[in-house]
């Protein structure tokens, strides 16, 4: 059973992709899907964000969610990426995605940047990662909405308190930010730390949520004491990869 879920996902990471450009309130993010989910998400004006192929121009306008999705879009950039196998536009396909995944992902995209907690969210894949990223990636997924944790936080919890450098490294490495809510995670010094998307979203993002102050110097709030989200009434997302 393990071998047959290894080849599944190692296929699945070298499949053909499809793309498309989910247009919100906040600009577009991209989205690439493989033939097992989500499997990247680009924030707006971020390397992600790429020209279209030729064959993506050709592709017709679809209407999502009473706005327009494009195929576009492709790698965030990450120096992760290249190291982790993720294919490169040469696997991308001008395809769209199956049109419930695209709803599921843009419900979701637009309920985290409103500040909540998502109700459904589509398939995601995750196989890029290794063991530790996904054990990691796990983690952040468990960090309710409103809350912080820090990378020594999240190295205790998966059980690896010595790893809190890998712990970053594992975050910046995140496939799906917004998704995989890496932004919640902070420095020891209670002071943001990196985030993928852009130095200008992780403060965005937790205000909107309730965790930082209207100061950026301000601490985070921490309440470790609330319902996890694995715990609420919320549909967890379907990971491939774990």
């Amino acid at each position: 059973m393990k071998k047959t879920t290894e080849h599944r996902n190692a296929t699945a990471r070298f499949s053909p992709r499809s793309r498309a450009l989910i247009e919100t309130a906040d600009g577009g993010f991209t989205a690439e899907f493989s033939p097992l989910g989500l499997a990247r998400l680009s924030f707006p004006g971020g390397s992600g964000n790429l020209p279209l192929t030729a064959a993506e121009r050709r592709s017709p306008i679809r209407r999502e969610g009473g706005q327009n999705s494009l195929l576009a879009g492709s790698e965030t950039g990450a120096p992760e990426a290249a190291s982790s196998g993720v294919p490169t536009d040469a696997h991308v396909v001008a395809t769209p995605p199956p049109s419930a995944w695209l709803k599921q992902t843009r419900a979701a995209i637009e309920a985290v940047l409103a500040g909540r907690a998502p109700r459904v969210f589509p398939p995601l894949d995750l196989a890029c990662g290794t063991p530790f990223q996904r054990l990691v990636w796990q983690a952040l997924r468990e960090i309710p909405v409103g809350e912080t944790r820090t990378y020594g936080e999240i190295a205790r919890d998966i059980g690896r308190p010595r790893a809190v450098r890998a712990v970053g490294a594992a975050c910046g490495a995140n496939p799906v930010p917004l998704l995989v809510p890496c932004h919640r995670v902070l420095a020891a010094n209670g002071k943001l730390g990196g985030f993928s998307g852009g130095p200008e979203w992780k403060p965005r993002l937790l205000r909107r949520e309730g965790s930082w102050g209207a100061s950026r110097n301000q601490k985070p709030i921490f309440n470790h004491g609330s319902t996890r989200m694995g715990e609420a009434k919320v549909q967890r997302p379907f990971s491939v990869g774990e």
